[in-house]
């Protein structure tokens, strides 16, 4: 009988400290799993962020001699050539009654309408920002007032010169790095105190910003320059699509771009599947480097134009002849 008290006793004891042991464990496991979880969700968010840059932002590069306009970040094709619009959020009560807006714009870039619309995640392509709504960016010409608004970002009701060039750039068929220069000559003249902004009634006034819109954009039309043909001259036709910053060498992405553009894929899905297929022959025909950890022999993220011109190389597959072009450019084999 003692016996059996005494086993109890000291089952209940264990018991007891197995308890108070997985309240520990827990209560130091949840400690050490909060700080993981924010830089597992630091990194991955980080992860992503750079992924989108690099998909947008390392693929539209100057190209050589030729205009650079700005592109919609998901099919590639320049702004200017289809209705476009501006990413949404709700406006704060505090701040929205001014104005009459129930909501502003999230972040400052510019998609196809056509490309936002199977946008299921609502996160801006190029800087993950989340958006509830999109708007359609109104014509200048026929309806200022209501262009004014939705171009604002902070919904303040004036411009910043940032926001300035990236509407019209989006809005016109603008060089980039000229309409830059020609924004910063023009600044004085259309932010009339100084701010540093344009105000609505700047933006309205004479020898303002839409004076100039209608003196000069409206009426300029000119035509971009055509790619060079990939079949004949495939070196001409790589320095096209090379800028000079890059050292002779074009990313993945940066090859996606001018495939894109060469054989006319205008849609998001076929600029996506050009993406993943490219991606998939790219360490294949890409230059490669001695890994230092290693010793072993990896493909790098760029290809040099000698890589690209060798036999047998991707200017071979490109052009036709080798089997996987019309993989890349996304022709299904009959």
């Amino acid at each position: 009988m003692d016996n059996a008290v005494s086993i109890q006793a000291q089952c209940g004891e264990s018991f007891e400290s197995f308890k108070a042991d997985c309240r520990l464990f827990a209560t130091t496991a949840a400690g050490l799993w909060e700080p993981l979880r924010v830089r597992l969700h630091t990194a991955l968010t980080k992860c992503a962020r750079q992924t989108a840059e690099d998909q947008v932002a390392a693929a539209v590069q100057p190209m050589r001699g030729a205009e650079v306009r700005a592109e919609c970040a998901i099919c590639l094709m320049e702004l200017c050539g289809a209705p476009c619009v501006v990413f949404q959020k709700p406006r704060p009560y505090a701040r929205y009654r001014p104005t009459g807006r129930a909501s502003w714009r999230s972040c400052d870039h510019f998609v196809h309408e056509g490309c936002a619309a199977p946008l299921a995640n609502r996160l801006c392509p190029l800087c993950l920002t989340p958006w509830t709504q999109y708007e359609r960016i109104p014509s200048i010409e026929t309806s200022p007032r209501e262009w004014f608004k939705t171009v604002d970002v902070g919904g303040d009701s004036k411009l910043s010169r940032a926001q300035v060039a990236g509407a019209l750039t989006t809005c016109f068929p603008l060089d980039l790095a000229q309409f830059d220069r020609k924004v910063d000559e023009m600044w004085p003249v259309w932010d009339h105190d100084g701010s540093g902004y344009i105000s609505k009634r700047e933006f309205f006034a004479p020898n303002g910003l839409l004076e100039y819109v209608r003196a000069h954009l409206l009426r300029d039309v000119s035509v971009p320059a055509r790619s060079p043909s990939l079949e004949r001259d495939p070196a001409i036709w790589f320095d096209h699509w090379c800028s000079p910053e890059a050292a002779g060498r074009l990313t993945c992405q940066q090859m996606v771009r001018a495939v894109a553009k060469t054989h006319g894929l205008t849609s998001a899905e076929s600029v996506e599947r050009c993406r993943a297929r490219l991606g998939a022959v790219w360490a294949f025909f890409a230059d490669v480097r001695v890994s230092a950890a290693s010793g072993e022999t990896v493909a790098t993220t760029a290809i040099s134009r000698e890589a690209f011109l060798r036999p047998g190389g991707l200017a071979d597959g490109l052009a036709g002849r080798l089997s996987f072009a019309a993989f890349v450019v996304g022709q299904e084999p009959a």
